[in-house]
């Protein structure tokens, strides 16, 4: 189960209660900061810089809390809707623990359905960051909606946390009405369940 309550430290940024395999926790999130220990967040990142996932890679906290902001920062304000965003990350990562697909990218290879065209896009194009983003089409989508240079530098996804949250929350949040997959936007919209 997932429970919310509003946060205080910010305004229109949640804070979160998860259920973590099981176990009730008591941590709640606020953007970039952990109520139950801001010091321990404050000493990870700082909010508004670039966050390298090598300093929250597998804290759930801080990188929900990445997340959370960026979904402060776009105006989402259904609590509902920030959940699934963070819970689907949280799924696709191994407890953000993942942030590059474990693949050479050899099955990629000349998937023109993904963008993938030229003799390398497979490999260059693995999913990287909190949504697992692949092919070079979809790199390229995001590059132009977001501008940010990932079709030149895809490494961003796997290497700024802070990148990787934009594109999750941007996808989520935007994607499902553009691409026209209705099933799956409607799911976000009531926060039915995880993607996968």
């Amino acid at each position: 189960s997932i429970t919310l309550t509003s946060g205080d430290k910010y305004k229109n940024i949640f804070a979160l209660s998860y259920d973590a395999g099981g176990i009730e926790t008591d941590d709640l999130l606020v953007a970039g900061v952990a109520a139950a220990d801001p010091a321990k967040q404050a000493s990870t990142f700082n909010l508004g810089e670039s966050v390298q996932f090598s300093s929250v890679k597998g804290n759930i906290d801080a990188c929900a809390a990445l997340i959370l902001e960026e979904c402060a920062n776009i105006g989402i304000v259904s609590k509902v809707q920030a959940a699934f965003i963070v819970g689907t990350a949280r799924h696709e990562t191994g407890e953000f623990s993942l942030v590059v697909e474990q693949t050479t990218g050899d099955e990629y290879e000349g998937r023109t359905d993904i963008g993938n065209d030229q003799p390398g896009d497979g490999r260059k194009y693995i999913g990287r960051g909190f949504i697992q983003t692949t092919g070079k089409l979809n790199y390229t989508k995001l590059s132009q909606y977001l501008g940010l240079p990932l079709v030149e530098n895809p490494d961003l996804l796997q290497q700024d946390a802070r990148v990787s949250a934009k594109v999750i929350v941007y996808c989520i949040h935007n994607l499902f009405a553009v691409t026209g997959n209705v099933t799956a936007h409607n799911t976000y919209l009531q926060g039915d369940s995880l993607l996968s």
